[in-house]
């Protein structure tokens, strides 16, 4: 299983100041040295509503929804009475838009596949082993 990890993050830039060059008319903003690039861990925490969201999907409406994507595309699939994660589907991006299943082991401190002895303690972080080591 290889996870595709496509994270594209939009800042805003309000404290910094646009400059105008009167010579030739162009407007450039400045480079901030202090900012600090986000870690890939920190992406995605910060957008895990989109692969894992909140309201319960079902197995199949997770299908529908990553058939035919990019291979290691996913999409997270949540109990629909605990709410917990229970299902990651991962697109194998083949001409017949299989879509591979790992169930998961979700307590109130850890997470795992179903299949495996590693345990994470949170979501993100299983998501970023799996992708970064299948």
């Amino acid at each position: 299983m290889k996870l595709q990890l496509n994270i594209f993050l939009i800042e805003e830039r309000k404290d910094d100041m646009a400059v105008h060059a009167s010579v030739n008319g162009t407007t450039a903003i400045p480079w901030r040295r202090g900012r600090r690039r986000l870690s890939l861990l920190e992406n995605l925490r910060g957008c895990q509503d989109a692969w894992c969201p909140g309201a319960p999907w079902d197995r199949e409406g997770a299908h529908a929804a990553i058939r035919g994507a990019p291979a290691g595309s996913f999409l997270v699939v949540r109990d629909s009475v605990t709410s917990r994660p229970c299902l990651l589907c991962v697109s194998a991006g083949d001409q017949h838009g299989e879509v591979l299943d790992y169930n998961m082991n979700c307590t109130g401190t850890a997470f795992q596949l179903a299949e495996s002895r590693l345990s994470f303690s949170d979501l993100p972080q299983l998501v970023l082993f799996y992708s970064l080591t299948r």
